[in-house]
C-alpha cells in the first residue's frame, strides 16, 4: 500500500520510493525469500545509482544489506566482495 502510494506520488526513480523497496526487502529476508529479497534490493540500487550516485551513503547501505543475504545465503565470497565495495564508498 504504502509502496503504491509513494509510486503514485513521487514515481518509482524518487529516493524514497527506493526507501521502501529497501524495506521490503528486509521483510522478504526475515522471511528467508532472499532470492526475493536481492531481487528488491538490485531495484533499489538501481533507483538510488541514478538519483544519488554510487558514492552515496544510501547506495552503500543497499550493497551493505545484499551482502547480508548472500552471507546468509552462505554464499560468502559474494558476501565479502559486496562488503569490500560497501568499504570503499565508505572511505
Amino acid at each position: 500500500r504504502v509502496l503504491a502510494v509513494r509510486r503514485k506520488a513521487l514515481g518509482e526513480e524518487h529516493p524514497s520510493f527506493a526507501t521502501t523497496l529497501n524495506n521490503m526487502a528486509g521483510v522478504y529476508d526475515d522471511q528467508g525469500r532472499h532470492e526475493e529479497a536481492l531481487e528488491m534490493y538490485r531495484r533499489v540500487l538501481a533507483v538510488r545509482r541514478k538519483a544519488l550516485g554510487e558514492e552515496h551513503p544510501s547506495f552503500a547501505t543497499t550493497l551493505n544489506n545484499m551482502a547480508g543475504v548472500y552471507d546468509d545465503q552462505g554464499r560468502h565470497e559474494e558476501a565479502l566482495e559486496m562488503y569490500r565495495r560497501v568499504l570503499a564508498v565508505r572511505r
